[in-house]
């Protein structure tokens, strides 16, 4: 086993098979630097919004741009896509959150790895 990973980083589960619009579990983020994030759903044809916040010292809420992995790189603040890897640079954030902010016949669901 690659043993790289083994004490920099944690998993966190922002949304578990969510059906309707929800805030996602607030991620702390401590020390951690990057955060992986993968979306999935269940229905290609069905509609969808996520959005990527993060807090800082105010706590306030704010649009955080992240980076699709694909052969594009897109740069967003949300996606309406399903089955997709996106990259964040949380160094200095408080939290981070994703949050299904429109959904109709789908069930998403958001996990992340954050590494230090």
């Amino acid at each position: 086993m690659n043993n790289i990973y083994q004490q920099g980083f944690t998993d966190h589960t922002f949304l578990s098979a969510a059906e309707t619009t929800a805030a996602g579990t607030a991620f702390v983020v401590g020390g951690y630097r990057d955060l992986v994030v993968e979306v999935t759903g269940t229905t290609a044809t069905a509609t969808r919004t996520i959005s990527f916040y993060g807090t800082a010292a105010s706590g306030t809420k704010r649009a955080i741009t992240g980076i699709m992995y694909s052969a594009s790189d897109t740069a967003a603040t949300s996606t309406s896509g399903i089955n997709e890897l996106w990259g964040f640079d949380i160094t200095g954030l408080h939290e981070v959150y994703v949050d299904l902010t429109a959904v109709s016949g789908d069930t998403v669901t958001a996990t992340g790895r954050a590494v230090s």
